[in-house]
């Protein structure tokens, strides 16, 4: 069983149960990954491959010699197979994404109740979540779009009146260097200020919403209702959830964010300049390749924590306690 189901536990601890869960389904998660990122890499590897150095090609000709006739016509057919590309790519990422996560998560809710499922059936359980799922992220999405814009508002309010204030208040000494050296001393000041008026919002909204995706495949809610079940779950735990966003984003870093980009700068150091401009199909290709690794931790991890927000916010761990000395307890004859 996960440990988050035996008691409330760190955020280290969790961390912890999603390494040893990992490590001991490495197989399974991985190859339920790989089902749906191998796909995706290969397409879009190839896809990218084959557009990106034409257009690019086709933009370095533009800036010198005019389209005219037969070859406006050209450039016009290479500028809509590149579009039609990048959106092919981007909408097959979204479908493998959401279709990998779910099997991935209906599996790790298997693992916490000492379960397995085989990968068939987990691909088939994200099948029978999906459109749930698009829908609460579409919801989701939304509201970080209505929290993002309010807080970008609020910055450029604070931002007016800071320049107005400071404006008139220094034009009288606007030749002295010791003040105007306080003064961008002050300025950064302000702006890692508006800049966290910015993140701190949109870091909290996705600690209040973080374990709607595993409600969605846990309890079979729909999008609002899984929603509604996060923030309720997650009712005076926002600061610890920001903690746990945090640590999940230095992780993604490590473990895709960094590999992709040392990998990127390898191939151009390695590759011949006449290849450089394939380069970018392969590296978004072998980042897709990457999310094989990083998606079970994900998965997993999710999981732990909505377990662990159950056994702070409902007792879920003397539930279960409960539930297993009565099974036991139970005569043989009833049912």
């Amino acid at each position: 069983m996960l440990a988050a189901r035996s008691g409330p536990l760190g955020l280290g601890d969790l961390l912890d149960g999603a390494f040893r869960t990992y490590r001991a389904h490495f197989v399974r998660l991985t190859l339920i990954a790989a089902i749906f990122y191998v796909p995706l890499g290969i397409v879009s590897t190839v896809l990218l491959g084959a557009v990106v150095g034409g257009y690019l090609d086709l933009l370095g000709v533009a800036v010198n010699e005019p389209f005219y006739g037969e070859s406006a016509e050209t450039a016009f057919r290479s500028s809509l197979f590149f579009l039609f590309s990048v959106f092919a790519v981007t909408v097959l990422n979204l479908l493998c994404s959401v279709l990998a996560y779910l099997s991935l998560t209906a599996q790790a809710l298997h693992l916490a109740d000492g379960e397995t499922l085989t990968v068939l059936q987990s691909v088939r359980q994200s099948l029978t979540h999906f459109w749930r799922f698009l829908g609460m992220a579409f919801i989701a999405g939304i509201l970080f779009g209505v929290a993002a814009t309010a807080a970008y508002m609020a910055m450029l309010f604070v931002f007016f009146f800071f320049a107005l204030f400071t404006g008139l208040l220094l034009a009288p000494v606007a030749n002295n260097e010791i003040v105007m050296v306080g003064y961008v001393g002050v300025t950064m000041v302000v702006m890692l200020a508006m800049a966290a008026m910015i993140v701190t919002p949109l870091l909290a909204l996705a600690a209040r919403l973080m374990a709607a995706p595993v409600t969605v495949v846990a309890e079979r809610l729909g999008p609002l209702a899984a929603l509604e079940r996060s923030w309720r779950l997650s009712e005076r735990q926002t600061w610890r959830g920001i903690r746990y966003v945090f640590l999940l984003s230095v992780l993604n870093f490590v473990v895709l964010g960094l590999p992709v980009a040392l990998l990127q700068w390898l191939l151009l150091v390695v590759l011949p300049p006449d290849m450089l401009e394939a380069t970018g199909g392969l590296v978004t290709g072998i980042g897709f390749l990457f999310n094989i690794l990083w998606q079970p931790f994900l998965a997993v991890a999710l999981a732990l924590l909505y377990f662990d927000l159950r056994v702070r916010h409902e007792s879920y761990d003397l539930e279960l306690r409960i539930a297993r000395i009565e099974a036991e307890l139970r005569p043989a004859s009833l049912p």
